[in-house]
């Protein structure tokens, strides 16, 4: 079976979003994006300051998150059939998937939560963006 030119052209989007969220921009313009993008972090279990926000890991997955949503929201439009959208799916899943597995375990957490009696507690929050309304 013959691949459509579409499938190629969305091969080639991924592979660009990987090569993009490989070469990252400095710490501090990571920092700027990231006010740019409006997201939000609300905690599901534990707490939010037990996170060490300036922890340049944090930073960067936050910011590789962010431009992982710009891209899905950007693409997932431009696709014509539910077939396409399923394809897209899948394989933008994997990737977000393997971002998330590579940088997840690599947070720091507040000097307080690195004691041995606190070892056990673990942190699951929410990110999403906040979308103002255009006036």
């Amino acid at each position: 079976m013959k691949a459509k030119k579409t499938d190629f052209s969305l091969i080639d989007d991924l592979l660009s979003l990987q090569k993009k969220l490989k070469k990252k921009p400095s710490y501090e313009e990571m920092f700027d994006q990231l006010k740019m993008m409006n997201l939000t972090l609300k905690p599901i279990n534990g707490q939010l300051a037990d996170l060490d926000f300036l922890d340049k890991n944090l930073i960067e997955m936050i910011w590789g998150i962010g431009k992982l949503e710009e891209f899905f929201y950007s693409k997932i439009n431009q696709l014509k059939s539910e077939k396409e959208r399923e394809k897209f799916v899948n394989l933008f899943t994997q990737i977000y998937n393997s971002y998330y597995q590579n940088h997840s375990s690599q947070i720091s957490f507040t000097k307080e939560k690195e004691s041995q009696e606190d070892s056990a507690t673990w942190l699951e929050i929410e990110i999403y963006k906040v979308i103002k309304p255009k006036n």
